[in-house]
Parts: C-alpha cells; sequence; structure tokens
C-alpha cells in the first residue's frame, strides 16, 4: 500500500468512527444473514493521436476491459459481513502506430485473463454504506503479439511478428468503500470504489498444481476501479 493510499484509508476510518452521528446510525439490521452478490466493471476506449511537429506517424489505441466479481458472505450482528470474493476479468488493448506516408506500420496487442480470489469483511453503517478490507491470491495470463510492416521500393511490402504468452501469480489485497441501496425483498443495488494492490511472480514453469508464490517478479500492480452490482441478503 503506498503511503497516500494508506493515509487516505487511515481518514476514512477515522472520519467514520469518530463522526457523531455514526454510531447512531451504526446498525443496519436490515443486512444480516448470509448473502451474495456480483458486480460488474465495462470500460471501451478508442484514442487517436495525429502526427504532428514531433511525430510523423498517427496513432491509434484500442482498449477494453469488462470484469465480474461474484461474492457470497455472511452478516452478523448488522455490523459485519465477511466472506469470500472471486474477480474475473478479461481485459485487451490494440495500438496501431502507421507513419503519415504509409510506409510504416507497427501494431501491438495485448490480451490478458485476470483470476483471483480473496477473503473479505465489510464493516457495516449508516444503513446503507461500508467500509472493505480484503486479501487473497491472484493469477494473471498475457498474450502478446507485435507485428510490423514495411514497405520496399518495388511496391512490396516486408514485416516481422513476434508472438508470446506471460504468466503470473501472487498475493494481492483491496480496500475501499462503497453503499448499498434497498430495492426491497432483501434486494440491494451496489456501488463502490476498491483499490486492488498485487504482486505478480512467475508461474510460467510452475508445478501442475500452477501455484508458485516465491519465483522471480515479475510484475506490481495497483488498480482504482469504481464497480456497480447487486446484492441478496437472506434474512
Amino acid at each position: 500500500m503506498t503511503r497516500t493510499n494508506y493515509k487516505l484509508f487511515l481518514l476514512i476510518v477515522f472520519f467514520t468512527l469518530t463522526s457523531s452521528n455514526a454510531f447512531a446510525r451504526i446498525r443496519s439490521s436490515d443486512r444480516e444473514g448470509f448473502n451474495f452478490g456480483t458486480s460488474v466493471k465495462l470500460n471501451v476506449g478508442d484514442d487517436r493521436t495525429y502526427a504532428g511537429a514531433t511525430s510523423d506517424k498517427n496513432v491509434q489505441v484500442k482498449s477494453s476491459s469488462q470484469s465480474l466479481n461474484p461474492y457470497v458472505g455472511y452478516s452478523f450482528s448488522g455490523l459485519f459481513n465477511v466472506g469470500l470474493l472471486v474477480m474475473m476479468e478479461d481485459s485487451g488493448s490494440k495500438t496501431i502506430e502507421r507513419s503519415q506516408d504509409g510506409s510504416q506500420e507497427l501494431t501491438r496487442s495485448k490480451d490478458t485473463v485476470s483470476k483471483g480470489a480473496s477473503l473479505f469483511t465489510r464493516f457495516l453503517f449508516g444503513k446503507v454504506m461500508f467500509l472493505e478490507l480484503g486479501g487473497g491470491v491472484y493469477h494473471e495470463s498475457t498474450h502478446y503479439n507485435n507485428e510490423t510492416r514495411l514497405a520496399e521500393a518495388d511496391g512490396t511490402f516486408n514485416g516481422q511478428k513476434e508472438e508470446y504468452d506471460v504468466s503470473g501469480i501472487g498475493p494481492g489485497y483491496h480496500f475501499g468503500g462503497g453503499v448499498e441501496i434497498p430495492m426491497g425483498e432483501g434486494f440491494y443495488v451496489s456501488s463502490s470504489y476498491l483499490i486492488k494492490v498485487f504482486q505478480l511472480r512467475n508461474s510460467d514453469n510452475a508445478p501442475a498444481a500452477g501455484l508458485d508464490l516465491f519465483g522471480k517478479k515479475r510484475a506490481y500492480e495497483q488498480k482504482r476501479e469504481i464497480q456497480f452490482g447487486i446484492s441478496h441478503y437472506l434474512n
């Protein structure tokens, strides 16, 4: 956790617990018992940069990501909700760099599949709000595809293609907060802001179980996400 994120989380907790009205509304009796739900995220982007004084290439970047995060938990005393969260995410990006005269073109593609499972604890307050903290294991597999095309003097094209896969696995944690708006009959519409941090290590040569938390360090990732979802309490 970076220093900035740590301070932000502490400030949220401090103001929640010290507010003069917080404990008057802290018990969320309607959010009790076994519960389950899911949140979703969807992003699509298409960015373009045109050739100018500093570059003779037009650049187009297409990106997309979608995630599904189902969970199951148990809320007791209308104050704490503990459970298991599963993360499943697919994302991809494609960058095309093309010279103005059309003689050179570079295409870089990246497709990533991320999965994870973590235990979480939610502190319920204000009848509809919650703070969340959790930790678990994450796995990420990425496919890279790079292609270069060059125009020859005789009008033909010469090119090169590079394609490979990289996988990683490692521990991580997340924290944040959100709201659950009741719709009736135990159903809630939810919205949350979460910060996810995980450290990945190489798993390409891992044993059949696929778990190698002590391999060579591959990546450190931090994500900030706004998610929307639905949940149901069986109280």
